[in-house]
């Protein structure tokens, strides 16, 4: 398949070569491939995003070693072997600690002024999920997500009882004491900056201009929900969201990172084709079209599976045009997605209709990360989308 190309962007400088397993080599690791394949050095590939939304250029700056951060940790996770699970959890913490963006500290604040944070992960191998929603007590909900999506394998407790995939309030703090994980007050997660854009858009509000909807509208952090997708050795794949939600949301308002199947979504097949997806934008339609899982399962359900005709339908006809969400005034979508088919190769491929999206990634064969921010070219919202992918090649 010839490298795809669609919408407002070419993909001509982002291919790369994904090492998935040894009959899937990128040649510019080749002086050193045959020497992995000898020492049976672990191999696969994480990719991160930091949500869609407007990114300024001195934003970009203090985002990007954040991003470079996430992918090492996630990548030294496959370096060592582990699962692909076990990458996402790391690279979204990475990602939950910086302050600007709307995951974890610093976080959006709801109409009431407190942080109230969601978060998920699935294991695509056996469908295995954990979420964590309106969390005021965790720094790093993603890894009360991980914890949980251990309870969804186990199914009880030594005494019969069904064990929790998805906790919320008092639920969460319960079981951190039990499980040992360090929570923090609602305080610690509020940052100078994240309390500033609740003052003014309150103020905005109150004035009844410039009213929120969709995305927040201060300039400085307009980002949103961030993601990962990872692949590892044995061609399982996991995925995995964290997010702080609509700027003035309602308190006690789920998004789409702690629901099954609308923030992220994972399905491998062992020796056949495996996919993970993440998303972001508008959570409401997110949720209503369960949008991670939709794509997912319209990849594999196709006689050859494709990844591009679905992603294609979400921004030109499914969701961002669907009549169903014009109650909607912003009808943002972003997504990444990795799609590995035995035979076949990989792709990782991206799309929004959002002013711009970052996503960052990296292989094992690969000495650093690959930063992109995607920008749309058309000045009017309404009508623009991009889809890039980077393509895997045999040797």
């Amino acid at each position: 398949m010839d490298d795809y190309q669609f919408g407002f962007r070419t993909n001509s400088d982002f291919s790369i070569y994904l090492r998935i397993n040894p009959a899937l080599m990128d040649p510019a690791c080749s002086s050193t491939s045959r020497d992995r394949r000898e020492e049976h050095v672990p191999q696969g590939a994480i990719a991160i995003h930091t949500g869609g939304g407007f990114y300024s250029k001195s934003l970009l700056e203090r985002i990007q070693p954040y991003c470079r951060e996430a992918c090492d940790s996630g990548l030294q996770q496959l370096l060592l072997g582990k699962s692909a699970v076990e990458a996402v959890t790391e690279a979204i913490a990475v990602l939950e600690s910086c302050s600007y963006l709307n995951a974890g500290i610093g976080s959006n604040l709801n109409r009431v002024g407190l942080p109230e944070l969601d978060a998920s992960i699935m294991d695509g191998n056996d469908g295995s999920f954990g979420s964590i929603c309106c969390c005021k007590i965790l720094a790093n909900p993603i890894r009360g997500a991980r914890l949980l999506l251990d309870n969804c394998r186990r199914g009880v407790d030594t005494n019969g009882l069904v064990l929790p995939l998805m906790l919320s309030e008092s639920g969460i703090e319960h079981f951190c004491r039990e499980k040992g994980l360090r929570t923090c007050s609602p305080e610690d997660l509020i940052t100078e900056d994240s309390y500033r854009y609740f003052r003014e858009e309150i103020d905005a509000v109150s004035r009844q201009q410039n009213s929120t909807t969709g995305m927040h509208t201060t300039a400085t952090n307009l980002a949103d929900t961030v993601g990962a997708v990872a692949v590892d050795s044995t061609g399982r794949t996991a995925s995995g969201c964290s997010s702080g939600g609509l700027l003035l949301k309602h308190p006690g308002r789920i998004g789409p990172a702690a629901v099954t199947g609308c923030g992220c979504y994972s399905k491998s097949f062992g020796l056949g084709p495996s996919i993970a997806c993440c998303t972001s934008g508008t959570g409401e339609i997110l949720m209503r079209s369960n949008l991670a899982r939709s794509y997912c399962e319209s990849v594999i359900a196709s006689p050859d599976p494709d990844p591009f005709t679905p992603i294609n339908k979400i921004f030109s006809k499914d969701v961002v045009y669907n009549p169903v969400y014009s109650c909607y005034p912003e009808r943002y979508t972003a997504l990444i997605g990795l799609f590995v088919s035995e035979g076949s190769g990989a792709e990782l491929i991206w799309g929004h209709n959002t002013p711009t999206f970052v996503i960052s990634y990296q292989t094992t064969c690969m000495k650093k990360s690959k930063f992109i921010c995607s920008k749309l070219k058309s000045s009017s919202l309404s009508e623009a989308y991009a889809i890039s992918s980077t393509r895997l090649k045999f040797i």
